[in-house]
């Protein structure tokens, strides 16, 4: 009888799923073996020991192996029960997602008579001590069962034998990607006294060939002493419940940072060695042209670790498959940690770490980066551009609840249909989907246990994507360098020229400066090295210094952190240019490890009370999309509104010249179109971003007693306010922010080849849609109710005697701006034609949605959506706009208006008109 069958006759492995049934099964098929274990001898006819590769040593598991029948066998040690154990999964290749780190569990075994059963211990709430409640909390919150396993034998060791490859490939789609069980394939295996390395290739559900990487291995035992957490600096999370703990907020939460166990070798030295390095093995697949700058990435963090005394924390070491160094080793192996280079065409990167979930200590680590990242990345731009202002939006219950019940409002459900879902909502890619800072659908696809408190996953890291569209209008603001190379004279043969030509080709990389790109690919992997020393985003560290400044200095840091999303600095013209992007770690980076490495007990307790330290500035994701304008992802500056009015300047300046910009000679014209949606993509992005400041409030981080505190709400003053208002006004509602030359307009063609990956689309450039969606957008980020509540709110946070920004003064300003023409009409006076009407489309389209956003916010909400005083203020702005519609209407002669005004006005007279009666017949006036 083969195991196959003998498992098969006895009882297979057991999911999670109807527990209690599953459990009866188990027991009644472990009494039936339990008679009579079949002998080792016959069970493992055919197999091979698989021997040890430390020699002398016994490895974690003893492993049997047969070829022919492509099976495993696996005799657990004698002293199995209850040794907690890592079970981690990747995606070793045949996906997009080859090189992630897929799930970790951290499990044990337990004998239940002839039945092994895998279990998750409880950590997340404890009851650490001896007290009354101890048994109580033990009673209560118990162990889960994760799957079993029928003992197929007692092994030479006298440890059970379990079929390992029948658990690990039939239970695939419980431990990584399913795949086909009965065509897969030992693809790797290798024991090691502290882990097992196995890998399994079959189709997967899509048929293609597919390998899961698995790694059990043992929890070392060290002398790790947990650090507890604090707020005012961001680290990564270990967190349980102790319900023996004294807690004045009742919360009873145990909170450690995650870290590394990096301690000095010698204590008593100022500057001593690290007992036990951090080393980086960098993956051999890493093209050459960047191995430099991403060593050199990884090796910055040295500075802020010499600050706390240790030297050479970080070592790398380079895998190379010409000289055979390092290429013994397994990326996947947990030992090693590896920084890995892939191509799944999502320009991502990504730094997770593997936690020990009862300290916090990081085991191991792994960054993954695509090398989409570093080449131009095509981007539909309409989808983004209708996903920008939705960010905060969805944020906030109540907004979200907005857009469910009018779903006319959410820019995303007015693109192609094509490109969206059955709810209306963008199909982005991976990659297009993280640039606006959302996890991808591969990710938000995983099982709850891939994002478990057992390994470090930052979820929304997207920088390495958000890059990709920086260095898309960097290859357009560098576009004359490769025009001069494309377009020199090819019957110039002289000397000097051809010199000078093979110096400029040396000088770039991938269509870009070589120093620019060296800036860019450190920069990343600094920031994602970030990720894997513990630290979490901090958003806020970009507005530690000013532009000017910035561009004055060259090698020092521009922000305070590595770990903000920090955009590209291409300085405006005629003005100078510093580094392309910050060159090294910031001195919030600096703060942030020595509280979390320092081995100074005395200065520990006083780390964090420097809060208030302008390098120390400090906020991460979940406050990206709340009230503080100044914790922002590709914002730049102390001032971010200087810094967005120049991405305006720029975007107008490079839209004038993107024909010869965009297009070399002989490529086709479709390249055009996709950087003017580009550069509309920036603007749109700018004005989100500056909205912001509407409704704001600073938030700090600072305790009571902290030196220098600030107050934790702080809101945003009324002037900052207003600029910010205008500047969305100005270059959202009017036809001049869009440079809409009819020259340029006739060259925004699409690209003519139509096959799998490359959709040619409509030729037309849909101008009014576009222009349409944006200003939607616009309108969005100031009048979604979670906007208008914080208007509203920052009026009770005001002394009354001080200045404010006011509900009435935001509807006001944004009314008179969209309805220039009717309010003012004597700024437009003349005879008219339907060439050159008095209100333009563009403006006839914004003034009906607006019309139409009054509409809604004058009805009741019910227990969503605005405050009650938008309700009157809207319902006053409609009396008010049909009556000066009906005066513009009534007191020209009507020969004057063009037909397209004449109508249009007519048509909104008639909407207000009825939605007025509509509402004093609701109200019973």
């Amino acid at each position: 009888m083969t195991i196959r069958k003998m498992i098969a006759t006895a009882a297979k492995p057991t999911s999670l799923i109807g527990f209690a049934a599953s459990t009866l099964a188990v027991i009644t098929a472990s009494n039936a073996l339990a008679k009579d274990l079949p002998p080792f001898d016959k069970v493992s006819d055919g197999y091979r020991k698989v021997v040890s590769t430390a020699d002398g040593q016994a490895s974690l598991y003893t492993l049997y192996r047969n070829d022919n029948e492509q099976q495993l066998l696996a005799e657990l040690p004698r002293n199995f029960d209850h040794k907690k154990i890592f079970v981690a999964t990747s995606i070793a290749g045949g996906s997009t997602l080859t090189g992630w780190q897929w799930m970790d569990m951290y499990v044990y075994w337990t004998r239940v008579k002839n039945t092994l059963v895998l279990m998750e211990p409880e950590l997340q709430y404890q009851s650490r001590g001896s007290s009354q409640i101890t048994s109580s909390v033990k009673r209560t919150y118990t162990d889960r069962m994760v799957l079993s396993v029928p003992i197929i034998s007692i092994g030479p060791g006298g440890g059970p034998v379990i079929d390992l490859d029948a658990l690990l490939v039939e239970q695939s789609g419980r431990f990584g990607l399913p795949i086909n069980s009965s065509l897969t394939k030992i693809d790797e295996c290798k024991a090691f006294p502290q882990n097992l390395e196995i890998a399994f290739k079959g189709p997967g559900g899509d048929g293609r060939l597919t390998t899961i990487h698995y790694s059990i291995s043992s929890i070392p035992e060290t002398k790790y002493t947990p650090r507890e957490a604090d707020e005012r600096i961001g680290y990564f999370l270990t967190v349980f419940k102790d319900f023996n703990k004294s807690s004045d907020d009742g919360k009873q939460f145990v909170r450690y940072i995650n870290r590394w166990n990096l301690k000095k070798r010698d204590p008593k030295l100022k500057l001593s060695p690290p007992e036990k390095p951090i080393i980086f093995y960098l993956e051999h697949t890493i093209p050459v042209k960047y191995r430099r700058y991403v060593r050199d990435g990884i090796l910055d963090w040295n500075k802020a670790f010499r600050k706390v005394g240790i030297d050479g924390a970080i070592e790398v070491r380079q895998q190379d498959a010409k000289t055979g160094a390092y290429m013994d080793l397994d990326p996947e192996d947990v030992r090693y940690n590896f920084l890995r280079w892939i191509t799944s065409e999502s320009a991502f990167a990504m730094g997770p770490s593997r936690v020990n979930p009862e300290t916090g200590e990081i085991l191991d680590a792994d960054i993954i980066f695509d090398d989409s990242m570093a080449r131009y990345y095509a981007l539909d731009y309409q989808l983004l551009i209708a996903e920008l202002p939705t960010e905060d939006a969805d944020a906030d219950p109540d907004t979200r609840d907005w857009l469910r019940e009018h779903p006319r409002w959410d820019p995303r459900t007015h693109v192609a249909r094509q490109s969206t879902n059955e709810d209306g909502i963008p199909n982005l890619s991976p990659a297009e989907r993280s640039l606006i800072s959302r996890p991808s659908t591969e990710q938000t696809a995983l099982p709850d246990t891939a994002i478990s408190r057992v390994v470090q996953q930052n979820r929304y890291c997207n920088y390495a994507i958000g890059m990709a569209h920086q260095l898309n209008m960097a290859r357009l603001a560098f576009a004359n360098l490769n025009q001069d190379e494309s377009n020199a004279d090819d019957n110039d043969n002289g000397k000097d020229e051809e010199d000078d030509d093979k110096k400029k080709k040396e000088d770039l990389i991938d269509g870009v400066p070589e120093h620019f790109m060296a800036q860019i690919i450190k920069e990343i992997v600094v920031h994602e090295v970030g990720h894997t020393l513990g630290l979490r985003h901090n958003f806020k560290a970009s507005t530690w210094k000013t532009l000017e400044e910035m561009n004055s200095e060259i090698g020092q840091p521009h922000v305070a952190s590595v770990m903000d999303y920090n955009p590209i600095n291409i300085a405006p013209e005629g003005t100078p240019q510093g580094d392309w992007i910050t060159p090294t770690i910031g001195p919030y980076d600096y703060w942030a490890i020595e509280y979390g490495y320092t081995s100074d007990a005395k200065r520990l307790a006083e780390i964090p009370k420097e809060v208030a330290d302008p390098g120390h500035v400090f906020a991460t994701d979940e406050d990206a999309s709340g009230p503080d304008p100044l914790s922002r992802r590709f914002d730049m500056g102390k001032d971010p509104l200087k810094y967005a009015e120049r991405q305006i300047k720029e975007a107008k300046r490079l839209r004038s010249e993107i024909l010869d910009r965009a297009v070399k000679k002989g490529e086709a014209w479709y390249r055009a179109r996709s950087f003017y949606n580009q550069l509309l993509y920036q603007q749109a992005g700018a004005v989100n971003s500056i909205s912001r400041f509407i409704g704001g409030t600073y938030v700090n981080r600072d305790r009571k007693g902290d030196p220098n505190a600030r107050p934790p709400l702080v809101p945003v003053e009324a002037e900052r306010q207003r600029k910010a208002l205008q500047f969305v006004i100005n270059n959202s509602f009017f036809d001049e922010s869009y440079d809409l030359d009819p020259d340029l307009l006739k060259y925004l063609a699409t690209d003519k080849f139509n096959h799998w990956g490359n959709s040619s689309g409509s030729p037309e450039f849909p101008v009014h849609s576009t222009i349409m969606n944006i200003q939607r957008g616009a309108m969005l980020s100031l009048l979604n109710p979670t906007k208008l509540r914080r208007v509203y709110d920052n009026e009770s946070m005001t002394p009354r005697n001080d200045d404010a920004l006011t509900l009435p003064e935001l509807i006001n300003s944004l009314t008179e701006a969209i309805w220039q023409e009717v309010l003012n009409p004597s700024s437009k006076s003349g005879r008219y034609s339907n060439r050159q009407p008095m209100i333009s489309s563009l403006r006839r389209n914004l003034q009906r949605e607006y019309i139409a956003n009054l509409i809604d916010l004058s009805q009741n909400a019910g227990y969503f959506g605005p405050p009650r005083a938008v309700q009157s203020l809207s319902e006053e702005w409609m009396v008010k706009l049909n009556d000066a519609i009906n005066n513009v209407l009534n007191e020209r002669d009507a020969k004057s208006l063009d037909d397209y005004t004449r109508a249009h006005l007519k048509e909104c007279a008639n909407r207000l008109d009825t939605a007025i009666n509509a509402i004093q017949t609701y109200n019973g006036n």
